[in-house]
């Protein structure tokens, strides 16, 4: 009869175990497990005991006991990064004027590309609010008179209205100019004058709120700067004139401001208070005076370009499709007179 000591444990079992655990834990599992082993001969058959044995070296199988058959790459390359840490510490250390010139000049380099990436996003994001501002266009000329040669982005008065009626491709068009330094005169409650110069003082069109995505904050989008010597004023001007409560009143719509144009004195009715263009706006509004105001925005002069000019164009047009058609157009417009 076979002896308790002479029954060992499965070789296969035995082999696993040695091969997997790591040295440093392998003789005190062998031995635990070995003594677990002569117990469970003394409780049960011995193949139930073997198997018992074989399934704790199974659980055994874990990352913190079994050894890294592959090596320790990460535990080296950590040391590797960590020496190379210590190394670039102490050359810095060692030449402190080389290392000063080195960080400022990587501070200087990232800083300046901050700015240059977000300056490049500013100048893509340009009139990017308006909803149509893919197929919205501004009409430039290039000119030659006299020999010379020049360009404008400019053009005359009539051509907004003749790019409405004879392009089919063209949607809309919309005309502005911008005055400067006006004498403008807002009487208090009281009725004292109160004298501002103002700049961005736009004439514009009476579909300027239909044609851009300016918000109109007051004032009736469809029916404003339809009239002589009607304006619009921003928001901004609007607070100037009668206080920062101005989008919380009523009695602002009506109200007259007094424009020096032409050496005259006229008085205008205010018929709307818009937003602040925005700040990535190519073009900034103080106050929008009706072009009808102007008697120079019904002429009929080709030769004398007066105004900015926008055309919205129809969907999936693409804009060589109108450019092309410019020389005819000129030729009959223009050249004649």
């Amino acid at each position: 009869m076979i002896s308790q000591d002479q029954i060992t444990p499965p070789k296969w079992s035995l082999k696993l175990l040695r091969y997997f655990v790591k040295e440093r834990y392998l003789e005190e599992i062998e031995g635990d497990m070995e003594e677990e082993f002569h117990k469970n001969l003394d409780r049960c058959s011995i193949k139930k005991a073997k198997l018992i044995y074989c399934l704790e070296v199974l659980k055994l199988m874990r990352p913190t006991i079994i050894k890294n058959l592959g090596g320790d790459r990460y535990g080296n390359r950590y040391d590797l990064v960590k020496n190379n840490f210590i190394v670039a510490f102490r050359s810095l250390k060692k030449k402190k004027l080389f290392t000063v010139i080195n960080v400022l000049g990587l501070a200087l380099a990232l800083t300046l590309n901050a700015f240059l990436f977000l300056w490049v996003g500013s100048e893509f994001s340009y009139d990017s609010f308006h909803k149509h501002a893919d197929r919205t266009y501004r009409v430039c000329s290039n000119i030659s008179l006299a020999g010379q040669d020049f360009s404008s982005c400019m053009a005359p008065p009539p051509l907004a209205d003749k790019l409405i009626r004879e392009f089919p491709e063209v949607e809309d068009a919309t005309r502005i100019w911008n005055w400067q330094n006006i004498s403008v005169t807002h009487f208090e409650e009281s009725g004292d004058p109160k004298i501002y110069n103002e700049d961005f003082v736009f004439e514009a069109d009476s579909n300027f709120f239909q044609f851009f995505d300016f918000k109109l904050l007051q004032g009736n989008p469809d029916h404003i700067l339809n009239d002589k010597w009607t304006v619009v004023l921003s928001e901004s001007i609007a607070k100037k004139y009668y206080g920062n409560d101005v989008l919380e009143r009523d009695d602002i719509i009506g109200k007259v401001i007094q424009i020096t144009l032409w050496g005259n004195d006229i008085m205008s009715t205010v018929v709307g208070i818009a937003e602040d263009a925005p700040q990535n706006s190519h073009f900034h509004y103080n106050i929008l005076l009706s072009t009808y105001s102007d008697p120079w925005s019904t002429s009929q002069a080709w030769t004398d370009n007066t105004y900015y000019t926008y055309v919205k164009l129809r969907e999936e047009v693409h804009p060589g499709v109108t450019e092309a058609k410019f020389p005819d157009f000129i030729k009959v417009n223009v050249a004649p007179k």
